[in-house]
């Protein structure tokens, strides 16, 4: 499984919109995909704006120490964007405020 992989069935997962090998067929083309591959641009996207990280970001890098694994600054600065999700916004675990468990949320209608 590749990395890409592996995140888009984490946000397939986290919307319970579909189980991420449940498969889907276009009405038009007939094409099969599975529904983890509806995340690959939401996910892509977020990616490209994590490579550019922000003051914070590289502060608590620098705080897991110079000489502390790459894997400890990594998670730090990672922790950064998740603690300010946490601080900032009501924890919601999809854009309707509710449990996706009790709402199957397609990853298109928040937009």
């Amino acid at each position: 499984m590749t990395d890409m992989e592996r995140l888009c069935r984490a946000a397939c997962k986290a919307e319970n919109f579909a189980e991420p090998d449940e498969i889907f067929v276009e009405a038009v083309s007939g094409k099969e995909s599975y529904a983890w591959e509806a995340y690959i641009p939401s996910v892509r996207a977020v990616l490209k704006e994590l490579r550019e990280p922000t003051k914070e970001m590289i502060v608590r890098g620098q705080g897991a120490g110079y000489d502390a694994p790459m894997e400890d600054i990594y998670k730090a600065m990672i922790d950064t964007i998740l603690q300010e999700a946490d601080s900032q916004f009501e924890k919601k675990d999809n854009c309707y405020g509710q449990e996706t468990k009790a709402l199957q949320t397609p990853p298109w209608a928040c937009f």
